[in-house]
């Protein structure tokens, strides 16, 4: 298969993304750390770490990457962004 056309592959498979953000919350105690804060679920403040997946229409992962558990929504997409138009550039 020539490259060209293993770009197009890749390309096509990834011209619809689906983006999830989800938080997993962790117990105990974490000095120092700078994935593990705090952060909110709908019932109370818990410690959290924020991951932001995207994956193709087929469910293949191409991008899985953890942010901080305060981290906004916004901040994290738009670090995202930035990581990917810096490996495109």
């Amino acid at each position: 298969m020539s490259r060209s056309w293993q770009r197009f592959r890749t390309r096509a498979a990834a011209a619809r993304l689906h983006l999830d953000l989800t938080t997993l919350s962790v117990c105990g105690a974490y000095p120092g750390s700078d994935l593990v804060g705090k952060g909110w679920s709908s019932s109370r403040t818990v410690q959290q770490v924020r991951v932001l997946a995207a994956s193709n229409s087929t469910g293949v992962p191409l991008y899985v990457r953890p942010h901080p558990g305060s981290a906004a929504e916004l901040t994290c997409l738009g670090q995202a962004m930035d990581d990917r138009l810096r490996q495109v550039a």
